[in-house]
């Protein structure tokens, strides 16, 4: 992902920012700030012909902004515990950017950081170690924590997961059918181009900082480091799939915690 000296630069600031500024406002802040410290070099992109107008259907982004601006100003109004826990899912959802794996610092910087909702050490030991989406485990992680810590339950259903889940997934589905529609377009201007690098650089930054906060409360023993190394090493050299690195991961964190206690 990191093709440059100024991407890398931009890497290193996200991830110290990152780790020590615990805000969920500040991700989509270094986001637009690193779009446009590289769209402005955009003379180094090369150019691409093409005379066909640009042409924009606003309809999903008004309602995916709509959407997004209710939420805030209806939960800050109610403090209605299912509004706020929408926005909050929303709010985020909407930030993502490079896959499920980016949730792991927005999730984390919210619930645990900023709402204090529950400690990092209740985090299930197959989610840290053998996750091929480890931003979407985490989130189904945090969906259940802090559905019950908002009580939002009834008749045993957690009504707060859904929610939760509504939240996260609405922004992607209003954004992409607003998106998809030019972005082939887009991406012919060298500016947006150019914007892309320095996002994709923040966002690596961000699970820098992200990967370190999630080892950080774990024991450094050998056992630990073996599997995060496994794990690493099979994605990045084998074809075993996801699926089944997560089921080993089930299986050996059983038996690990059964020896261990």
């Amino acid at each position: 992902m990191i093709k440059s000296t100024d991407a890398m630069i931009l890497m290193l600031i996200s991830a110290f920012v990152s780790f020590f500024y615990s805000s969920p406002y500040i991700f989509p802040i270094m986001l637009v700030l690193g779009g446009l410290s590289t769209s402005i070099k955009y003379k180094n992109q090369p150019k691409v012909a093409d005379d066909k107008p640009l042409t924009i259907k606003w309809a999903n982004f008004y309602l995916w902004g709509g959407v997004l601006i209710l939420a805030a100003v209806a939960g800050a109004i109610t403090k209605f515990q299912p509004i706020l826990l929408f926005e909050n899912f929303y709010r985020n959802g909407s930030l993502i950017f490079g896959g499920g794996q980016v949730l792991v610092p927005y999730l984390y910087t919210e619930f645990v950081d900023f709402k204090h909702f529950f400690e990092l050490r209740g985090i299930p030991d197959r989610i840290c170690y053998f996750s091929g989406d480890s931003g979407t485990d985490f989130f189904h992680f945090i969906l259940c924590r802090s559905a019950f810590h908002a009580g939002i339950w009834i008749n045993g259903v957690s009504h707060g997961g859904l929610i939760a889940a509504a939240g996260i997934f609405l922004p992607g589905i209003f954004l992409i059918f607003f998106v998809i529609r030019f972005w082939d377009q887009l991406k012919l201007y060298r500016p947006v181009r150019a914007a892309l690098e320095g996002i994709n650089a923040v966002s690596c930054g961000m699970l820098i900082a992200a990967a370190y906060l999630l080892f950080e409360p774990l024991e450094a023993n050998i056992l630990h480091i073996i599997f995060i190394l496994g794990t690493y090493s099979l994605l990045q050299f084998s074809k075993v799939s996801s699926p089944v690195i997560i089921l080993a991961g089930i299986v050996l964190g059983i038996l690990a915690n059964h020896f261990m206690i």
